[in-house]
């Protein structure tokens, strides 16, 4: 069984790849700060994770996870083994693709990369196939999470900046009724 991922707008690579050369070209690297900055002949990009999106009324319903709302879609970027950025891109009116926003060295870059990494490392993803997405719900405070959807179960990883708080840990594999159940307190 795989962890599998979404598929792109048709565009949105090049979108990101247009990004990237004007952010370039047009000198934006040079002023980032020197622990951001990333070689531009080394930079890869990741498959996309469908972003999701929960409101507090979401949760009383008996399926809440059947409530979240499809958004754009965020990417990696990696330069020199490390993950460095991320990029979401969404589409236009028109439907055509065009970046919404990007952030530099923010901490869930790198804990999505954590989180990807605790899905695969544990046994339930071997038992099923799993499509990789995005959950975010603004509540008292900010989630973000990792959700794993299956055909007969769902799993969710929250992430870094996720004010988790016992039982829940970041980087840590739940069943979505234990995470859910902890989001509903």
């Amino acid at each position: 069984m795989a962890i599998a991922f979404a598929i792109a707008p048709t565009g949105a690579d090049d979108t990101i790849q247009v990004f990237l050369n004007g952010f370039i070209g047009g000198g934006f690297l040079e002023k980032m700060p020197a622990k951001a900055r990333f070689d531009p002949n080394d930079v890869s990009i990741s498959e996309c994770l469908r972003m999701y999106y929960l409101r507090d009324d979401d949760l009383g319903s008996a399926q809440p996870l059947d409530q979240a709302r499809p958004g754009g879609w965020r990417y990696l970027l990696f330069s020199g083994g490390s993950v460095i950025n991320d990029i979401c891109v969404d589409t236009d009116p028109a439907g055509k693709p065009v970046v919404v926003s990007t952030s530099i060295d923010a901490p869930m870059t790198a804990s999505t990369v954590a989180a990807l990494l605790a899905a695969e490392d544990d046994p339930r993803t071997a038992a099923q196939d799993y499509e990789a997405r995005e959950l975010y719900c603004a509540r008292a405070e900010y989630v973000a999470a990792l959700w794993l959807h299956g055909a007969s179960g769902d799993l969710i990883v929250p992430m870094a900046p996720t004010v988790a708080a016992g039982p829940i840990a970041h980087h840590q594999v739940y069943d979505a009724a234990t995470f859910l159940a902890w989001l509903k307190r």
